[in-house]
């Protein structure tokens, strides 16, 4: 394994560890909050550890979110962590896919990569889980509670992890470039 591979994994299990820990604030602070900083993991892992980090990050983070959540309807929400991680690898691919161009048309990939996160979401609770796996839910949840946290909030959240990402993006290209 070369000094490259090794900073990469690195970075990965510091990423992880952020994501995991931004999860936790869920018990504290609305989906407003954690969203954000997850999604600005995701679009970090992938701007600078690469596609297999971003994917990695993507694939895990809501496996983790969901064991961890102390929820009596845990197991309707076991079918959730397929669509989560497709929904995060379709911001970190579109992340990964902009990296090298400038700062705008990045900015333009990762409005794409929201936008199709929220879609995947959307699509798939409202036309997928929901009728054929929300059976045992109370209609609260499977009506309001899951259309509403996967919807337009998942926009909301991906795009506000988007602008904090462009925001800080120079300054750590900088630091990368001089080694710091």
């Amino acid at each position: 394994m070369n000094k490259t591979d090794v900073k990469k994994l690195v970075l990965t299990g510091l990423l992880l560890g952020l994501a995991i820990a931004a999860q936790q604030l869920r018990f504290l602070h609305p989906q407003f909050i954690t969203g954000p900083l997850i999604n600005a993991v995701l679009i970090a892992a992938a701007l600078w550890g690469g596609l297999k980090s971003g994917l990695t990050i993507a694939i895990i983070s809501p496996l983790l979110a969901i064991l961890t959540a102390p929820n009596p309807y845990i197991a309707g929400f076991l079918y959730l962590i397929p669509m989560i991680a497709l929904a995060n690898a379709a911001l970190v691919l579109c992340a990964y896919a902009f990296r090298n161009r400038n700062l705008a048309t990045f900015g333009v990939g990762l409005v794409i990569g929201s936008a199709l996160k929220a879609a995947i979401l959307w699509v798939g609770v409202i036309y997928f889980l929901v009728p054929f796996f929300g059976y045992r839910l109370p209609e609260m949840l499977r009506y309001v509670v899951l259309p509403g946290m996967f919807s337009w909030s998942q926009l909301f959240t991906a795009l506000t992890g988007s602008i904090i990402i462009l925001l800080i993006r120079p300054r750590i290209d900088k630091a990368i470039e001089r080694g710091d």
